[in-house]
């Protein structure tokens, strides 16, 4: 099994935002774990900062195409001075065990 995790951040807190985000953070993501696709997710832990309220990112992410596997959806806690409007995925993926990365896009910042 592999990981891989990202960080994204929405523009206006909205479904389109967040659909974009997430569909833009999960093509780098497959990108990262060597040219994955959405077949190899095992489960997923997909979780927001609580200023994203218009949809949840496991939706966003199923409508991404991401239906296989285990969705975690959970609520980021906000670190003072952090950027909000932040959605992170961690992905245990199918696969010979790599070096995990992390991809961060949209000034998003790891907490």
């Amino acid at each position: 099994m592999r990981a891989v995790t990202g960080v994204t951040r929405l523009e206006v807190d909205s479904v389109e935002a967040l659909d974009n985000c997430m569909a833009e953070l999960l093509d780098a993501l497959f990108v990262a774990a060597g040219d994955a696709t959405a077949d190899d997710v095992i489960s997923a832990v997909l979780g927001a900062t609580p200023d994203v309220t218009a949809g949840f990112p496991a939706a966003a992410a199923r409508r991404h195409g991401l239906a296989g596997g285990s969705l975690l959806g959970v609520q980021l806690q906000r670190a003072p001075g952090a950027p909000g409007r932040q959605v992170q995925v961690l992905l245990h993926l199918a696969g010979p065990p790599t070096q995990g990365r992390t991809v961060l896009l949209r000034g998003a910042t790891l907490t």
